[in-house]
Parts: C-alpha cells; sequence; structure tokens
C-alpha cells in the first residue's frame, strides 16, 4: 500500500484551494493526530503506572508469601523434628513398660515362690513345735548332740570306705 492509500481520502474542497490553505489543513491533520498521541501517550503512562503499581503489589505479596513460607518451613522441620523425638521418647517409654512388666511378672513369680517357701516353713515350724513339746527342751540338745556325732562318724568313714 501506498502513503495515499493509508492516508484519509482529501477532501474534495482542497483540490481548488491555494497552497496555503492545504499547508494549514496538513497542519491541522498535524495538529490533530499529535492531539490523539498525546491522549493515547497519556492513557499508555495511565495504565503503564497501574500495571507497575500492580508488579509492586505483586512483589510485595511474593515477597510476603516467601516470608511466611520460610517460616512455615522452618516450623514445619521443628515439628518433625519434635515429632521424631516424641516418636523416639515413646518406643524408649515402650520398652521401659514391657521391661517393667516382665520384672514385675518375676517378681510376682518370685512372691508367689516364697510364699511356698513360707508356708512349707509355717509348716516345719509347726511340726518342730509339736515335736519339741513331744521330746521336751532337754531331751532336744541329746537328739542335736547325737545328731552333730553321727555327721561326724560320717565323715570320719567316707574318706575311709573311697
Amino acid at each position: 500500500m501506498t502513503q495515499q492509500t493509508q492516508r484519509e481520502p482529501k477532501p474534495q474542497f482542497l483540490e481548488h484551494a491555494c497552497d496555503s490553505t492545504r499547508i494549514l489543513s496538513k497542519k491541522r491533520e498535524l495538529y490533530d493526530i499529535k492531539e490523539r498521541v498525546a491522549i493515547e501517550k497519556e492513557s499508555f503512562d495511565r495504565k503503564s503506572l497501574i500495571l507497575q503499581q500492580k508488579e509492586d503489589e505483586l512483589a510485595k505479596r511474593e515477597l510476603d508469601f516467601q516470608s511466611k513460607l520460610a517460616l512455615f518451613d522452618a516450623s514445619n522441620k521443628e515439628s518433625a523434628a519434635k515429632e521424631t523425638e516424641l516418636k523416639r521418647r515413646l518406643a524408649d517409654e515402650v520398652k521401659i513398660c514391657q521391661d517393667l512388666d516382665k520384672e514385675a511378672a518375676a517378681l510376682t513369680q518370685a512372691f508367689k515362690e516364697r510364699q511356698v517357701e513360707l508356708e512349707k516353713l509355717k509348716d516345719l515350724a509347726a511340726k518342730h513345735k509339736i515335736f519339741l513339746d513331744l521330746v521336751g527342751p532337754s531331751k532336744t540338745s541329746d537328739v542335736v548332740d547325737r545328731n552333730e556325732s553321727l555327721e561326724q562318724n560320717k565323715a570320719r568313714m567316707a574318706p575311709e570306705s573311697g
């Protein structure tokens, strides 16, 4: 396309006008174009300013978001560390409880065995009391002495027979 086809068509009355009128008409066109360009430039500047403000706001939001994200990440890591520590402590406590349960079971068993032994000793003590009542205190020392001499004789005879 040529420049003439791109321009607005010339008004019919300017074809017969003098050069100064045509120049004035061109100046008027140039002035109108400059005015439109100035208006468009002003509109563009306003839109650029708004865009810059939005970009600044977004940058501020992004900084705020990054800051909060860093805090969250640090908090999350701290929570994870605490959780790991609590799990470790819980495992230790469970192990301690299991060990204490085993120890309690062993102590309970030992207690039952001691109760059985105590009952046997009580029974033996009762029988001993009956024995003492039957034999008497003076005869008891004789029986103990005899038992000791029997034990000594056994001890002497054991090396001779061996």
